[in-house]
Order: C-alpha cells, then structure tokens, then sequence
C-alpha cells in the first residue's frame, strides 16, 4: 500500500511539473520589472520598459490574420502574429512560415472563442520561434479557462493573459 501511495505521488508531481504555467500579463510585467531591478542593482536602467513589454505593447511588424484573410505590416520580418478565434486554425494551413514571429497573440471576444481558441502542435511548428502566446480576452475569464485552450505539454513557450475592459 506505501509503494501505491509513493507512486500515485511522484505521478501527480511529474504530471504537475509538465503542466504549463500561465499568468497575467499584469503579474509577469511586474516579475520582470523586479528582476531587471536586481540585476540593475538601483540604477536608471531598470525604469526602462522591458524587451517582452515591448513585444507586448509597441507597434511591431506584425503578421495580422482576421475574417480568414492574411495582411502584413511594416518593412521588416514580422516579429508579432495576431488573430482572432475564428481565424486561428489557418496558423496551420499557412503557406509560409515566419521565422521571426515571437508572440503570438489571440483575441477572445466572445465566451464562445474561449471555447474554440485552441492552440495545437500543428500551429506551432509554422511558427516554431514563438516565445510568448497571449491571449487578449474581452470577456472575464480565469487561468483554469486559458489553460485549457495550450498543449499541456507545451515547453519553452510563456502563456500569458489579459482581460480587456470594454466601455
């Protein structure tokens, strides 16, 4: 019985240890601020807005995918892939694949897109840079919901989210 017990153990922390972490935007932006502050050990640098902020925020070249149909913004390799719900599973079925692309950003506007926006494998080896997906929802949801829509076995990749205040 001690055996059972030891194993059902170790399984729950292997299963538990594979699962991908998501967090608020708000909540990652915040840790990065604290960590740039303790490798600036006080200087001016550490106001500075970060790189993921950055990515996050500023205007980027960007891959934009909506209503099905593919649009390309600014002169260099696009460094942002946007989309909706509705058009995420063409990320699959894309022809090409943009080797720069590090976010990728997909807007819930409804209850029923934090149903469909599932990430799959398919997606990601067409854009296989990625190093942050966010999911920008206009509709509250929780990290239980937002997990649900990531591979559970999702490696190298941060998940972050954030709820839009619509007026």
């Amino acid at each position: 019985m001690k055996t059972l017990l030891t194993l059902a153990a170790i399984c729950f922390t292997l299963s538990t240890s594979f699962a991908q972490q998501v967090v608020s935007v708000k909540e990652f932006l915040a840790g990065q601020k604290t960590q740039q502050g303790a490798q600036a050990l006080g200087t001016s640098s550490s106001s500075s807005k970060s790189a993921v902020e950055s990515m996050l925020y500023d205007v980027q070249p960007s891959i934009v995918l909506r209503n099905h149909q593919k649009q390309v913004t600014g002169n260099t390799p696009a460094i942002v892939l946007s989309t909706d719900a509705a058009s995420l599973s063409f990320i699959a079925t894309m022809p090409d694949r943009p080797a720069k692309v590090a976010v990728l950003e997909v807007r819930i506007r409804t209850k029923q897109d934090l149903q469909s926006a599932m990430i799959t494998s398919a997606m990601l080896e067409k854009i296989s840079n990625v190093q942050y997906i966010i999911f920008k929802s206009d509709v509250p949801c929780t990290v239980t919901e937002i997990k649900k829509l990531v591979p559970a076995t999702l490696t190298g990749i941060t998940v972050l989210y954030d709820v839009q205040q619509t007026s």
